[in-house]
């Protein structure tokens, strides 16, 4: 911060300044609510006092199915809430933060619930967005997830809706399939550095602030923001037993067994698809991700 003038022109110039932020910071969050309301899904166990933060591409439907299953767990809401035929919050799309604005669950309950979540090695992560993206089987299953978005008066107009969208996937899959995977992880990689919170220069003064502890990686936020515990994808079912014993859901001597749900189906291992730049793109943007959780190419 410069040194106050006696004239005020510092004084007129810093409040200029906390305008601005003020102004992004706002705009900024509520990019984030609309783009990325529908991001994560929850299921919650009351009965053991569980809360699973489900992150898309970590394994999230294997452990939401058992804990369906075992545990007696829910997706929150139970079904999809609508405004104007509009979903505006999904049977199992959420966030901490949605769960309680909708009032779905209170401010007191989310503090005595255990919160976890998962995360997956970005190579992994970026590698299973493209395969996926260029899969014709995972583009059905898109088309599935996208037509409940929109509560349709008609057979006639849903049935408008799905083709003109598997026109509209078919034609992304062609676009990644010329560019190739190098081309389309520039792209990802710089949408999910616009969409940070962090990546604004008003507000780089502040990350040391923020980050000072409870980190969240930019990758896997605002997905993870307020959960207690954090499960690697590549140790799911160690690290969920871990989190079930600790809270003694479960003894000591016994295990849950995760079964592998909603698998990629044609993926290759993901280090087929990097070439060295590819590679130094993740290691250059995501390298505090990597360090955290200790992911290596």
């Amino acid at each position: 911060m410069d040194v106050l003038d006696l004239d005020g022109s510092s004084l007129h110039q810093e409040t200029i300044t906390l305008l601005n932020i003020k102004t992004e910071v706002k705009s900024i969050l509520l990019l984030i609510r609309n783009k990325l309301l529908r991001l994560t899904m929850a299921t919650i166990c009351r009965d053991y006092k569980l809360l699973f933060i489900m992150v898309p591409g970590t394994g999230c439907s294997s452990v939401g199915q058992v804990l369906i299953e075992k545990f007696g767990g829910e997706f929150i809401p139970k079904e999809h809430l609508y405004k104007n035929n509009k979903k505006i919050l999904g049977r199992k799309h959420n966030k901490l933060r949605d769960l309680v604005q909708f009032n779905l669950i209170s401010r007191f309950e989310i503090a005595i619930y255990l919160k976890f979540g998962t995360v997956r090695n970005p190579f992994d992560s970026f590698a299973t967005q493209y395969a996926r993206n260029i899969s014709d089987k995972w583009i059905e299953k898109e088309m599935s997830w996208k037509s409940e978005d929109i509560l349709f008066n008609s057979k006639e107009q849903k049935q408008l809706f799905v083709e003109k969208l598997r026109a509209k996937l078919q034609e992304r899959k062609e676009k990644l399939l010329n560019i190739g995977f190098e081309t389309w992880l520039e792209q990802r990689i710089y949408a999910y550095l616009k969409k940070d919170t962090l990546s604004s220069p008003l507000l780089k003064p502040l990350k040391s602030f923020i980050y000072s502890e409870n980190y969240v990686p930019s990758i896997y936020s605002p997905l993870l923001r307020g959960v207690d515990k954090v499960m690697r994808f590549e140790h799911l079912e160690e690290d969920f037993n871990k989190i079930l014993k600790e809270g003694g859901i479960i003894q000591h001597n016994e295990w849950v067994i995760i079964p592998h749900t909603n698998p990629t189906k044609d993926k290759k291992p993901y280090q087929e698809y990097y070439t060295k730049k590819a590679r130094k793109l993740v290691e250059k943007n995501f390298a505090r991700e990597l360090a955290v959780f200790d992911y290596k190419f």
